[in-house]
C-alpha cells in the first residue's frame, strides 16, 4: 500500500467530526485526502444532483458498495488486496491534492509541507454514518492503522438532524445504530479509541495530545492547532461564526482557541428540543444513551 499509516476519524454527520479532522491535520505528519470523507473517494461520487430521486439511486449504491466490501468472500480471499489496492491508490491520490491546497498544504503555520513530505504522510480519513460499517474492511487492508470514533450526546444531534428534515424517531435509529457499531467495533477491533464531543471542545489542546499520544505520533504536543471559522447555533437560534471569517483556517493556541468554540452548545440544542421529539427519540435510543451516560 502506498499509504503505511492511517487513521479513521468515525462519527455522526453534523456530530463534530470536523473538529477531530482538524485537530489531526494540524499535526505535520499527518494529511487527508483534499476535502473529501472515505466514502465519497471509495464511490468515486463528489457532488450528488440536487433531486431527491437520483441522491436515493446513489445512496443505495453506495450502501451496496460498502455491503460488497464487508462480505466474507472479500475479506478472507485474495479480493480484499485487490479492492484495497484500488482503494488505497485513491486514497493517496486525493492526499497528493494538499500540495496546491491553501490551507491544508502547512505542516506549522506558515511552512509548507514539501511533496516528498505529503508522500509519506500519515493518512487520515474520515468516515460518517453508513461509512463506518468500513471499519472492518480498512482494518484487513492496512497493518498500521488506527480508528477514532466521535461519540457526541444524542439529544443535541436530534436536535441538528430534526432542523435538517429528519423525524425524532428516525434520528433515533440513526444514533442507535452507529453508536452501536461503535460499541461492535471497539471489541473486536486493535488500536479503537472512543472519544467524546464534549471533553473535546472542553480541553481541545489537552485532548489532541492525548489522540496523538493513542495514534503514536510525534511530537505528541503542539503550540497551535489549525481550525475552520464555520457558523454555530446561538441561544437565540441564529448561526453565527464566533471567530475570524468564515470557512477561513486559522492556527490557533490555547489562550485564542476558546473564542472558536462553544462549551454550551450541546445545551442550547438540548433546549431547543420539544418534550414530544425527545420522548420519540428516546424510545428509540434510550438504551444507547443509558451506556454512555447521556442521560439525567
Amino acid at each position: 500500500m502506498k499509504n503505511k499509516k492511517v487513521i479513521v476519524i468515525n462519527g455522526f454527520q453534523r456530530g463534530g467530526t470536523n473538529i477531530v479532522y482538524n485537530i489531526f491535520q494540524s499535526h505535520p505528519m499527518v494529511c487527508s485526502p483534499y476535502d473529501l470523507e472515505t466514502g465519497q473517494i471509495i464511490s468515486q461520487n463528489y457532488r450528488i444532483p440536487n433531486h431527491k430521486k437520483i441522491g436515493y439511486v446513489i445512496k443505495r449504491l453506495k450502501l451496496r458498495l460498502y455491503s460488497l466490501l464487508n462480505k466474507k468472500i472479500v475479506l478472507n480471499s485474495f479480493l480484499v488486496k485487490i479492492f484495497g489496492i484500488i482503494i488505497d491508490e485513491l486514497f493517496y491520490k486525493y492526499k497528493l491534492k494538499n500540495y496546491d491546497s491553501q490551507y491544508n498544504r502547512f505542516k506549522y503555520e506558515h511552512v509548507p509541507y514539501s511533496l516528498d513530505e505529503i508522500k509519506n504522510s500519515v493518512l487520515c480519513l474520515k468516515s460518517v454514518h453508513n461509512e463506518i460499517s468500513l471499519t472492518n474492511f480498512l482494518s484487513r487492508i492496512y497493518n498500521d492503522i488506527f480508528f477514532i470514533s466521535l461519540l457526541r450526546n444524542g439529544y443535541a444531534l436530534c436536535e441538528g438532524w430534526i432542523r435538517r428534515g429528519k423525524s425524532a424517531q428516525v434520528a433515533g435509529i440513526r444514533y442507535k445504530t452507529y453508536c452501536e457499531m461503535f460499541i461492535k467495533d471497539i471489541k473486536k477491533t486493535k488500536n479503537y479509541k472512543i472519544v467524546k464531543f464534549e471533553d473535546i471542545i472542553k480541553d481541545p489542546f489537552g485532548q489532541a495530545s492525548e489522540l496523538y499520544k493513542f495514534t503514536k505520533l510525534n511530537p505528541p504536543h503542539l503550540k497551535k492547532l489549525r481550525f475552520k471559522s464555520k457558523k454555530i447555533l446561538m441561544k437565540d437560534g441564529k448561526h453565527e461564526v464566533k471567530y475570524g471569517k468564515e470557512d477561513t483556517k486559522y492556527w490557533l493556541d490555547n489562550a485564542t482557541l476558546n473564542d472558536l468554540f462553544d462549551q454550551n452548545i450541546n445545551q442550547i440544542q438540548i433546549n431547543n428540543l420539544s418534550e414530544s421529539d425527545k420522548k420519540s427519540f428516546e424510545k428509540e435510543a434510550k438504551s444507547i444513551l443509558d451506556h454512555f451516560h447521556y442521560t439525567d
